[in-house]
């Protein structure tokens, strides 16, 4: 992952950051043998630094043939500038070409600059399967949310996509 200094306003000081992984593993109906919870971070201008996850949520993704897992690790303190490049190794993720397989990761920067407007940011973890054939529908409510009068503001999500070309109709609706 690279971050432009474009994307970084001047003189942005880092407050926190959050480095997500995750991908298709090996099937074992997620009771732990597979968890990759550990891996190689490399920040911009830093080295390879062995971490441990913070939290790591697996699914056994509807099928039989792999689970999927997302592990979370907050990683403020390996970045001295957010600017750069950024990446990830030693994550045991199927990626040899199979239909289903997939491994992803991505970074959350929280900075602070003059003239950004204020901010409430709000992160929530966790992995939910989702499937046309089982529950093509599924609510989230989370709690705990602050929201201005009038409500505003932006909302991302991390997905992995386990089929190629993904199902018709996938979408998400707020």
């Amino acid at each position: 992952v690279s971050v432009n200094a474009s994307e970084v306003p001047p003189a942005a000081s880092l407050l926190a950051a959050y480095l997500y992984w995750g991908g298709s593993i090996v099937n074992d109906e997620c009771a732990g043998t597979t968890n990759d919870d550990t891996v190689d971070f490399t920040g911009p201008g830093g080295t390879a630094t062995p971490i441990l996850a913070d939290a790591c949520y697996c699914s056994d993704a509807g099928a039989l043939s792999y689970d999927v897992e997302v592990c979370r690790k907050e990683v403020t303190s390996l970045i001295s500038d957010p600017v750069g490049s950024y990446t990830l190794n030693k994550f045991s993720a199927l990626i040899a070409n199979g239909a289903t397989n997939n491994a992803s990761f991505s970074i959350v920067l929280v900075v602070r600059a003059a003239g950004l407007k204020a901010r409430r940011i709000g992160l929530w973890d966790g992995l939910q399967t989702m499937s046309v054939d089982v529950n093509a529908v599924q609510p989230f409510t989370l709690g705990n949310l602050e929201v201005d009068s009038p409500p505003e503001g932006d909302l991302t999500w991390y997905v992995l996509e386990g089929d190629v070309g993904g199902s018709p109709g996938e979408q998400v609706s707020v």
